[in-house]
């Protein structure tokens, strides 16, 4: 499976590897941070938080434009209800959006939140799996990108340092000798061979080739 990704890499960057290398690193570089974030905040909230019984008030529906690997489509965002110790309810929109919709209004969930803020980034605890899962996927895919940014990178060198080679061959006498052996004669090679003055029986020869007409 890795194979096949390094081949199917390698060919897509022999053919766009000319895209915008700061971009491909600013995009890497994103999405890996918010994967690191949202794994510290897993990390804290499965350390000190506290769980709690909530219930899905409604859906909402999100419109996300289509990229160069997804077509235009709609998410669906479950906004949850539920109470925290000593706190009025507390009601907070899950980031994660499916199409389709994995909760319907009235389902009861499992919220993980902040002991100290309840209103801090609670979320809906889908187990240590999923938890963890969905922020390692932004990491997944930022490390992706750094692999694609290095492709880039080693085929502009690769292409910089064939580019001396290149020229110096194009500018050897054994190159220039090749060249000639491929170029096409000239026109005057194939003028048919006469002598610069004709005598007359060869230009009357010449202007009737079958000889001269009997009268």
């Amino acid at each position: 499976m890795l194979g096949n990704f390094g081949n199917f890499l390698q060919g897509y960057t022999q053919i766009g590897y000319r895209a915008p290398m700061p971009l491909v690193a600013a995009f890497a570089a994103i999405m890996i941070g918010i994967g690191l974030w949202q794994l510290v905040d897993v990390a804290r909230l499965e350390r000190t938080g506290l769980r709690a019984a909530g219930e899905v008030v409604r859906v909402d529906r999100e419109w996300v434009s289509g990229t160069s690997a997804s077509n235009p489509h709609f998410t669906y965002h479950a906004v949850v209800r539920f109470r925290a110790d000593k706190h009025p309810r507390i009601q907070f929109r899950d980031p994660v959006g499916t199409n389709p919709p994995r909760y319907q209004p009235g389902d009861v969930v499992t919220v993980l939140y902040d002991a100290d803020k309840p209103q801090r980034r609670p979320m809906i605890d889908r187990g240590r799996l999923w938890n963890w899962g969905f922020p390692s996927l932004f990491v997944f895919v930022g490390a992706l990108a750094g692999l694609y940014l290095a492709a880039m990178l080693a085929n502009r060198r690769a292409d910089a340092d064939d580019t001396p080679d290149a020229i110096a061959a194009v500018r050897s006498p054994a190159a220039a000798s090749a060249v000639g052996a491929v170029m096409p004669p000239a026109e005057a090679d194939f003028a048919p061979s006469m002598p610069l003055r004709a005598s007359p029986a060869q230009a009357e020869l010449a202007f009737h080739p079958f000889g001269k007409r009997k009268r």
